[in-house]
């Protein structure tokens, strides 16, 4: 965030000074820093509202944690409950993902400072950043900083994958993948979506899958659509049906499901026993 500022103000100044223009870059600081910290805050206030009431909903504790920073990601999980990440049982994937973000953030922003630092105080105080650095000049600093922000940024961004494309499982319906690949490029359309669907209530998806390959299954064998003499019961109904069409036969829910179950190995793992890594 503090390199990203102080680039942005070395490089409009550059095209100031050549266009003959002066700028005032503590105001532009100022200025960028509010609007952007404006834009944010609405947007997580959006998630924190979705987020809000579907804990409330579902009898989750403590869901005030929607408002709290990085501790939403925790209650997003509790949300979600457990999420099978490849072929592996994770029940606490939102604790996982806020505390990758948080490490991925303080190390960012020791680093920024150990860099940008005197950069940033001659910006408020002298109204200019000066020259900006590339290296702190500690090679030990430099590396494991880096590669300790960039580990901490991997497992984030796995775990925010998984978690966003199970959550709209199951309370997007028929439009999850597109809510989930817009949140996954666009990070802050994911408080609008939840916003969005914060009333609708919890799709069993492996149950309603289940009941497709039920009912295919029953087709082939010469019920169903074939054969009018097995029609699909009310358990069993027509699996081409929009979500909206579908009633939910069980409230509980449905401790795992694997968003990338099409491609994963239908041996499972250890001889068809699924690892519990948590």
């Amino acid at each position: 965030m503090i390199y990203s500022l102080l680039k942005a103000i070395e490089n409009l100044a550059g095209v100031s000074e050549e266009y003959g223009l002066i700028i005032n870059q503590k105001w532009f600081a100022v200025t960028t820093l509010a609007t952007s910290t404006l834009i944010s805050l609405v947007f997580f206030i959006f998630k924190g509202i979705g987020l809000y009431t579907i804990a409330k909903r579902e009898n989750i504790k403590n869901p005030f944690l929607a408002f709290i920073p990085f501790a939403s990601f925790y209650l997003l999980g509790k949300i979600v409950g457990r999420v099978k990440v490849f072929g592996y049982h994770v029940k606490n994937l939102g604790l996982i993902t806020m505390i990758s973000l948080i490490v991925y953030y303080a190390l960012g922003f020791t680093y920024d400072i150990l860099l940008y630092g005197e950069n940033l105080v001659s910006l408020f105080t002298a109204g200019d950043i000066g020259i900006l650095t590339s290296t702190y000049g500690s090679v030990w600093v430099d590396v494991v900083l880096a590669v300790f922000r960039g580990i901490s940024n991997i497992v984030y961004l796995i775990c925010y994958i998984f978690l966003i494309m199970t959550f709209f499982m199951y309370y997007g319906k028929s439009a999850r993948i597109a809510y989930s690949l817009l949140s996954i490029f666009i990070d802050p359309l994911f408080g609008i979506f939840v916003f969005v669907v914060r009333k609708n209530e919890r799709f069993d998806y492996s149950q309603y899958m289940k009941m497709r390959f039920d009912s295919y299954n029953a087709n082939r064998s010469g019920g169903g659509f074939n054969n009018p003499e097995k029609p699909f019961t009310k358990e069993s109904q027509n699996p081409y049906e929009p979500y909206e069409s579908y009633e939910k036969k069980n409230t509980e829910k449905t401790p795992d499901i694997d968003v990338f179950e099409d491609y994963s190995d239908k041996d499972g793992n250890n001889n068809g026993k699924d690892d519990d890594l948590f």
